[in-house]
């Protein structure tokens, strides 16, 4: 069933995501990991974007620290670039997708992300940080409310949501999900590494 498979990607991306979260709790928040579950669930949910926006928000404040520590200038390019761009992410839901357009178009649309920006991309971003960065803010895009979207049949699709996910013209796009997602998951322990890292 494509919908599971589906589902299963947006679990996947969630636990990856909160795993980074969970491993900055720990480290520099000297929190509990009793507590961090706990202190996850109430702070995130299941609100894709909101992680990413914070963990991406981390990386940049280190980022930024560290090159002001050198000289830079709180007015470069290098600083106010990724807070525009941080602050357009978080603020505008145009970033993502429509959930009624996602539901009717979700094969037609992963694959145009594969092959317009993944497949153009993927050997630019090669840090782990940059790889991360793209492939959370990608995905965030497909999964912000497919949990629901991919378990329970919803009104405002007729209660056909379930069924227009699961198509048998969805095998394209979870293949390409599979893709990211398995490259996505690969990052996930290096940026343990960069966030254990961060001062």
């Amino acid at each position: 069933m494509y919908v599971q498979s589906i589902f299963y990607f947006a679990q996947s991306f969630e636990k990856g995501n909160k795993s980074v979260i969970a491993c900055y709790q720990i480290k520099h928040e000297l929190i509990d990991e009793i507590k961090v579950e706990d202190k996850l669930i109430k702070d995130f949910g299941h609100q894709h974007r909101k992680v990413v926006t914070k963990i991406i928000r981390m990386l940049v404040q280190s980022e930024t620290e560290l090159y002001l520590s050198r000289g830079g200038n709180q007015n470069d390019e290098f600083i106010v670039k990724p807070k525009k761009f941080l602050e357009l992410f978080e603020g505008k839901r145009e970033k993502g997708f429509d959930d009624d357009e996602l539901i009717d178009s979700f094969r037609l649309i992963v694959k145009g992300e594969y092959n317009g920006i993944y497949k153009r991309y993927k050997n630019i971003f090669t840090n782990p940080v940059s790889r991360y960065s793209m492939l959370a803010l990608m995905l965030s895009r497909y999964f912000e409310n497919m949990e629901s979207f991919a378990r329970y049949p919803q009104h405002r699709f007729g209660f056909n949501n379930v069924k227009f996910l699961n198509i048998p013209e969805n095998n394209e796009a979870c293949k390409y999900l599979s893709d990211m997602i398995s490259e996505f998951l690969v990052v996930i322990p290096l940026m343990w590494e960069k966030i254990i890292e961060l001062k």
